[in-house]
C-alpha cells in the first residue's frame, strides 16, 4: 500500500495519478494478478490523462467522414472533396488557434 502527499491543484492531481499508474504497472510485473491505483480523486482526473488522444482521434474521424460524405455527394470528384476537407480542416485549426489565444481550455467537467 502506498500514499502520496497532499495535492493542491489540478496539475498535482494529474501528476499523482500518472505516478500511481506507473507504480501499479511496476507492481503488476512482480505480482501475478491485477493491480489498480485507486483514490477518490482519480475518477475525476483520469479524463485529463486520456483527453488529448481522444480529441485527436475524434477530430481525425470527423475529417475523414467529411471527406467520404463530400466525395459521395460531389459525384466521386476527388479534387472537390480534397478542397472541401481542407477547408473544414483549416476552419478547425483556426478555431483551436483562437481557443489558445483567448485562453479557452477544453474542459470535460460541467461544474
Amino acid at each position: 500500500m502506498t500514499y502520496h502527499t497532499t495535492c493542491r491543484n489540478s496539475s498535482d492531481f494529474i501528476e499523482a495519478y500518472k505516478q500511481a499508474r506507473n507504480l501499479s504497472e511496476l507492481i503488476k510485473q512482480n505480482v501475478n494478478g491485477n493491480v489498480y491505483p485507486y483514490s477518490i480523486f482519480y475518477v475525476y482526473y483520469e479524463m485529463y490523462v486520456t483527453m488529448v488522444n481522444q480529441v485527436a482521434i475524434n477530430l481525425s474521424v470527423c475529417i475523414f467522414a467529411v471527406f467520404i460524405v463530400s466525395f459521395v455527394l460531389l459525384n466521386f470528384n476527388f479534387m472537390s472533396s480534397v478542397i472541401t476537407t481542407t477547408t473544414v480542416l483549416m476552419i478547425t485549426v483556426n478555431m483551436l488557434g483562437m481557443m489558445y489565444l483567448l485562453d479557452i481550455n477544453i474542459n470535460l467537467s460541467l461544474w
